[in-house]
């Protein structure tokens, strides 16, 4: 799910790339040996599903510890105000949604009270 998040946002973690340095993937070597953050940290050309097997433009320079290198081919912003802005631009529709689900849920309340009275009468 952060894979897909990193990948369509074009983020690294939640406040930057610095939340990888002491993660459970980098203690671990999930990644594998030399990895600094995960692929879809790295710039990369966007494409449909393209988080399940993230091609980095140039995966040398993203996996560098030499900031000038990095800066330039790792996205630096953490995840977590992108999400908020998504989510902030997106709350209309989540609201709407919410509205049109209460109102199905009270018709069908209502027709469940007059199909009982109707049972009883």
């Amino acid at each position: 799910m952060l894979d897909f998040a990193q990948f369509k946002f074009q983020c690294c973690g939640m406040d930057g790339p610095g939340d990888w340095e002491g993660s459970a993937w980098k203690k671990e070597g999930l990644g594998g040996s030399g990895m600094q953050v995960p692929y879809t940290c790295c710039a990369h050309d966007p494409t449909p599903m393209g988080y399940l097997n993230p091609m980095p433009k140039n995966v040398t320079f993203c996996q560098s510890t030499d900031a000038a290198k990095y800066s330039v081919s790792r996205y630096l912003q953490g995840c977590l105000m992108r999400l908020e802005r998504w989510f902030h631009e997106h709350s209309s529709i989540f609201i709407g949604i919410g509205i049109g689900v209460a109102l199905v849920e009270v018709v069908g309340l209502f027709i469940a009270i007059c199909l009982c009275r109707t049972i009883v009468e």
